[in-house]
C-alpha cells in the first residue's frame, strides 16, 4: 500500500529541513526525501556560513525582502535551536577613491532594502575596527547586522526539531520522476513510489531537474564551483569581522572572515590588485596567473603555501563550468 503524505520535501539541506521544521508546526503528514545517507550532504555543507545583511540583493526583489527578513529571524531561531550564531558584522572594503561611487551605490541599495544601521566608514574608522587591513583602504561599508553561523549545526538542528515534531525522513532515496495525479503527485524513487498532495522542491543545484519534470517553463541551473579550506582555530584573530572586497569588473574578489585567504587562478590585472594586500612576491603573482584548475595559494599572513584541490569524477561532473564539458554533456543527453 502506497503511503499518502500531505507534503513531501525533496532535499534535506538547510532549505529542505527549514521547510520541514516550519511545516511541522501544523497538523499533517510530512516527509523529507534525500538521496544521500544524511542531511547536509549537498551545498549546505560547503558555503561561507554568512548570514548576509541584505545590501547586495537587487532593490525590490524577493531575494532582498527575504534576505533582510531572514537576517532578522536568525537571533530568535538560534536561541530556539541552541546553535552557534554571532552578529560579527561585515565590511565591504574600498581601496580606491575612484571606486567610492560603487560603495555608495551599495549603501543606497541597502537602505532601500531596509538594512538597519548601515554606515560608510572612513580610513581611520576602518583601521580602528580592523588594524590588520591594508593601508590602502580608503573607506568601507559597515553592516553590523551581518553574522556567521555553523552551517552543519543549523542544518542538523532544523532536521532534529522537525523529526521530533513528527516529520519522516527517507534517506538513500533518490527521486527518479514525478507524475501528476488527480489528487496530487506521485514521486517515483529507487525505493518505491511516494504519493503526496504537495511537493516542495528543495534540491539545491538539482532543483531544475525536478522543476522541468512538471513545468512547461523550463529552467537550467549551472553550478559554479568554489573552493574552501578548513584550518585549525589557532589560525586566529587576524580580523574580527567578515571582510569583502568591493565588487568590481572581476567579481567580488577574496572573501575573508579570518586571517586565511585562498587565491585561485587570476588574470594578471586581478593578481596585481591583491598583490600588496596579500604581500605576494613577483614570482607568486606569476604562479597565480598560471594556475591550473584546482590549484591555489594558501595565504596566512606572510606565510604562503601552494595547494591543490581534487574532485571525484561524480563531483566534477556536478560542478564543472567548462564549456567543452557542458557541450559534451548536452550531446550525450540528446543521444540517450
Amino acid at each position: 500500500m502506497v503511503t499518502m503524505y500531505d507534503v513531501v520535501i525533496i532535499g534535506s539541506g538547510v532549505s529542505g529541513t527549514a521547510s520541514a521544521r516550519e511545516l511541522s508546526r501544523y497538523e499533517g503528514k510530512i516527509c523529507v526525501v534525500e538521496k544521500e545517507e544524511d542531511v547536509c550532504c549537498g551545498t549546505s555543507k560547503a558555503n561561507s556560513a554568512i548570514i548576509h545583511a541584505g545590501y547586495d540583493a537587487q532593490e525590490g526583489s524577493l531575494m532582498a525582502k527575504l534576505n533582510v527578513r531572514g537576517n532578522e529571524l536568525m537571533g530568535k531561531l538560534s536561541e530556539d535551536l541552541d546553535i552557534l550564531f554571532e552578529r560579527i558584522g561585515s565590511l565591504v572594503v574600498c581601496l580606491s577613491e575612484e571606486d567610492m561611487p560603487g560603495l555608495k551605490a551599495l549603501y543606497d541599495r541597502g537602505i532601500a532594502n531596509g538594512v538597519k544601521d548601515l554606515r560608510i566608514l572612513d580610513r581611520k574608522e576602518v583601521h580602528e575596527m580592523e588594524p590588520n587591513l591594508t593601508a590602502e583602504v580608503c573607506a568601507a561599508l559597515y553592516a553590523p547586522t551581518a553574522g556567521i553561523v555553523c552551517p552543519f549545526g543549523l542544518n542538523l538542528a532544523l532536521a532534529e526539531n522537525a523529526c521530533e515534531n513528527g516529520v519522516e525522513f527517507k534517506f538513500n532515496t533518490e527521486v527518479k520522476g514525478i507524475r501528476r495525479l488527480e489528487y496530487g503527485w506521485e514521486l517515483l524513487t529507487d525505493r518505491g513510489n511516494i504519493r503526496t498532495r504537495a511537493v516542495v522542491n528543495a534540491a539545491g543545484v538539482y532543483a531544475d531537474y525536478f522543476h522541468n519534470m512538471v513545468s512547461e517553463r523550463k529552467i537550467h541551473i549551472t553550478p559554479r564551483r568554489g573552493e574552501y579550506c578548513l584550518l585549525d582555530k589557532t589560525a586566529g584573530e587576524h580580523v574580527k569581522h567578515t571582510i569583502f572586497a568591493l565588487p568590481g569588473k572581476y567579481g567580488k574578489g577574496i572573501l575573508d572572515s579570518s586571517r586565511i585567504k585562498i587565491v585561485m587562478q587570476m588574470e594578471e590585472q586581478e593578481a596585481r590588485l591583491v598583490q600588496n594586500v596579500l604581500n605576494l612576491s613577483e614570482e607568486e603573482v606569476r604562479q597565480i596567473t598560471r594556475f591550473r584548475r584546482g590549484e591555489g595559494l594558501l595565504c596566512i599572513g606572510y606565510n604562503h603555501v601552494p595547494i591543490a584541490f581534487y574532485a571525484t569524477q561524480k563531483e566534477y561532473d556536478a560542478i564543472t563550468t567548462s564549456p567543452t564539458d557542458l557541450l559534451n554533456r548536452n550531446i550525450k543527453n540528446e543521444t540517450v
